[in-house]
């Protein structure tokens, strides 16, 4: 974790020399002082945490319907293959 703030402190001083952030005014998450800061984040990581859920499901149903459409055309495919043995 210790690395982690190191690493955010970085690149929040490089950003603030190079103008893409301004000088004051730019939290670190989870880090600074202040409701507002704390709830924004928050309120971040719960709707990243819903896309990913989302992302999930979205897997786990195109995973069965594959599975199912795999099941379906192996059985297909076994009823058309004749049984050895029984048409000698």
């Amino acid at each position: 974790i210790q690395l982690w703030g190191n690493r955010k402190a970085h690149d929040l001083r490089v950003y603030r020399v190079t103008k893409f952030i301004p000088m004051t005014g730019v939290t670190l998450p989870l880090v600074s002082y202040g409701g507002s800061s704390v709830l924004s984040t928050f309120v971040l990581f719960s709707i990243v945490q819903g896309f990913i859920l989302m992302k999930q499901n979205e897997e786990k149903k195109v995973e069965k319907i594959r599975k199912s459409e795999a099941r379906k055309s192996e059985a297909r495919t076994r009823g058309r293959v004749p049984k050895q043995g029984a048409g000698e």
